[in-house]
């Protein structure tokens, strides 16, 4: 026989079992004031316990059709940034649950600005009160900036850029302070006694185009000239010349790129990587060569994938603020849902110490 369907709890039914009105269980439930109806801490955990005891759900669909708002918020990640987006999603889902509101997130299958286009058109069809983005940047050096500005301006939905900035475009950006952080990393194994300091990254790295698709390279480029002009120190740049679109790709060059590192003249004695995987590939190629890890050369990178603590020596890295970044750009776009500004901020990595690092006297 056919189960019968249990009845669904109600709101009803939590605000007579806490002995309050309707309107005072929303507001406990929801955490959303309305009207002049507010709620003690005592009587808001009194209605959520009743809640609990229930088993009750709000029912999220009667609530967005009675209010004409969705409560979702747009995650836009661009296949590059797939490694990282599990750390930024974790922080946003968090607030974004705690604010009553969900996640509705895109995952593009590739590189193209096509694909970005089609998700931007997928959230104004549904309607998302709020667009958190890893805005993409193609390899010929073009971007959405207008389609962007359209929907932050135009359709009147909050957009907050995240990992990276778009000239020209009007949303807020949440990044990691690339230049500043590899400045200190280069003081940092100057202090150490090295001297001779080498960066070893991809292409694109010199251009300071703003739309240069290789933009972080960029970055992180400029950080280490700078340390370097300021600690009067010979750049020493080593780069692949392919195109990377995805990390095994980086990784395989980097190993690769080992036997120019060994062969330099002067061999650097410490190395800081574009990334993790950079890192990773040097390791493996400088290994291969009978090069020890510190006891030659030491190596920095950026980035800290969980892997990172798990290559032998164990890396010392510069680790971006993943989750702070995630949650700063969630709670900047549901105040600017709000009615509120947004402001844009970049955070500084954090070095996280480990044993690919080794201090060196008399350079």
């Amino acid at each position: 026989m056919k189960k019968a369907r249990s009845k669904r709890v109600t709101l009803a039914d939590v605000a007579a079992k806490a002995g309050v009105s309707v309107a005072t269980a929303s507001v406990a439930i929801t955490g959303r004031p309305s009207g002049n109806c507010r709620v003690s801490p005592a009587v808001a955990e009194k209605i959520r316990r009743a809640a609990r005891q229930l088993n009750y759900h709000p029912n999220l669909q009667a609530r967005n059709l009675s209010t004409q708002r969705t409560h979702t918020i747009a995650l836009l990640i661009k296949r590059a940034a797939w490694h990282n987006a599990m750390f930024y999603l974790s922080a946003a889902q968090r607030v974004l649950r705690q604010s009553g509101f969900l996640e509705f997130c895109t995952l593009y299958p590739d590189n193209l600005l096509e694909s970005e286009r089609a998700n931007i058109e997928l959230c104004i069809e549904r309607r998302v009160e709020g667009i958190i983005a890893m805005p993409l940047i193609d390899l010929e050096g073009k971007a959405n900036v207008g389609l962007f500005n359209q929907v932050h301006e135009e359709e009147g939905i909050p957009v907050v850029q995240l990992g990276l900035s778009l000239p020209g475009c009007a949303a807020p950006f949440v990044v990691t302070d690339e230049v500043e952080g590899i400045l200190r990393a280069v003081r940092l194994l100057h202090a150490m006694g090295h001297r001779r300091i080498a960066h070893v990254t991809i292409k694109g790295y010199e251009n300071a185009e703003p739309l240069n698709p290789y933009r972080v390279a960029y970055l992180r480029y400029e950080g280490y000239r700078r340390a370097m002009a300021e600690l009067k120190l010979k750049e020493q740049v080593i780069s692949g010349d392919g195109p990377l679109t995805d990390v095994e790709m980086l990784y395989d060059e980097s190993v690769r790129l080992a036997a120019n590192v060994a062969k330099a003249s002067p061999r650097p004695t410490a190395i800081i990587a574009f990334s993790d995987y950079n890192a990773a590939g040097l390791m493996q190629g400088l290994t291969d060569l009978g090069v020890s890890i510190p006891g030659d050369i030491s190596i920095l990178a950026v980035g800290d994938q969980p892997f990172a603590r798990m290559l032998r020596p164990p890396l010392t890295m510069l680790a971006p603020p993943f989750e702070q970044m995630g949650e700063l750009a969630t709670r900047t776009v549901l105040k600017m849902v709000e009615g509120g500004e947004g402001q844009s901020a970049a955070l500084p990595p954090v070095l996280v110490s480990r044993q690919s690092v080794r201090e060196i006297k008399g350079e």
